[in-house]
């Protein structure tokens, strides 16, 4: 009787072994792969209405996915989100353990485009239909925490046009490079070896917007000996050993009637040709610290060639010491 019992369960633990391996292979083959993808992606199409696509996408052995021309449009069919490359390498097996180590993350042409013309984001109807979408809820489960070793892009542009406030913001960076001693979510600490940015591109122009003129209220600023944390509320503990950002640019302009002028101006200022090294770069509670010196040049021929001093910068004030 036991000898059959035990036959049993053998050839029952067997089947499920096989059936598993079967999945597992079946799930590698690039079609399978592909129709699955298809099916996601037409589905939360007509959950958004509206195109999301993905071009090709890649699972190695649970434990890598390569993605390739991700996009997401608005309801008025301009690009809201592009990625041309996505590249993940994380933890074997890694839906089966308590921690997520990702080893590695990729972009590469990334584009992401928002505005709005009156108080509606053109992204948020993807809030709104996440929202309204039940969710089922595991009391029993904890969130696995995810560690981040390292963060990649290449070619990057991200552009914020608020017609409704009158603003338009634009960001691009040709590499980003971050090299991680440990970044954990879970328990907010953000400890970076090595950040390096090159080419990064940062502009502001403020125009009349849309948005009706509203009576303005005074801001009173919290006592000098509030308790609460207005920069970092969250209480993140962020230490970065080493910042390397090459050939920067800062722009900053007010729609006005006339041309910049010749010298400076404040309304229409251009810095161009910015280098900097920061180091030990420590934001503890709301205060960030540390080392840098950088140099840059400003349209008016303002010619700022070297630059090194202790920062010290929380919300009362910012200080430059052993300048």
């Amino acid at each position: 009787m036991l000898r059959k019992i035990l036959k049993i369960a053998g050839i029952t633990l067997g089947s499920i072994v096989a059936l598993l391996l079967t999945i597992m292979l079946i799930v590698r083959l690039d079609p399978v792969q592909q129709r699955l993808v298809r099916l996601a992606t037409n589905r939360l199409s007509t959950m958004l209405k509206t195109e999301v696509s993905v071009q090709h996408v890649s699972v190695s052995f649970f434990n890598r996915i390569e993605l390739e021309g991700a996009l997401v449009r608005d309801r008025g069919k301009d690009t809201l989100i592009y990625v041309g490359g996505l590249r993940i390498s994380l933890t074997d097996w890694f839906f089966l353990k308590d921690e997520t180590d990702v080893s590695y993350v990729g972009l590469r042409d990334v584009v992401v485009k928002t505005g709005r013309s009156d108080s509606i984001w053109n992204y948020r109807f993807i809030i709104d239909a996440f929202a309204s979408a039940p969710k089922k809820r595991d009391s029993t489960r904890k969130n696995a925490p995810i560690r981040l070793q390292r963060l990649e892009i290449d070619r990057i542009r991200y552009v914020e046009r608020d017609d409704w406030y009158g603003r338009t913001m634009t960001i691009r960076l040709k590499h980003f490079d971050l090299d991680a001693d440990e970044i954990n979510l879970e328990r907010k600490k953000i400890f970076v070896h090595e950040l390096e940015l090159k080419d990064p591109f940062f502009s502001i122009y403020d125009y009349p917007g849309n948005r009706p003129p509203r009576p303005r209220k005074k801001k009173r600023p919290p006592p000098p000996d509030s308790p609460g944390l207005q920069w970092n509320v969250d209480d993140w503990d962020i230490l970065v050993h080493d910042i390397k950002l090459s050939n920067g640019t800062f722009l900053n302009d007010v729609k006005t009637e006339r041309l910049p002028y010749p010298f400076f101006d404040g309304l229409h200022y251009a810095f161009s040709g910015i280098d900097a090294t920061l180091t030990d770069i420590s934001w503890q509670k709301d205060t960030i610290s540390g080392h840098m010196n950088f140099s840059t040049r400003e349209r008016s021929g303002l010619d700022v060639k070297y630059l090194d001093a202790d920062l010290k910068m929380h919300p009362r004030a910012m200080e430059f010491g052993q300048v």
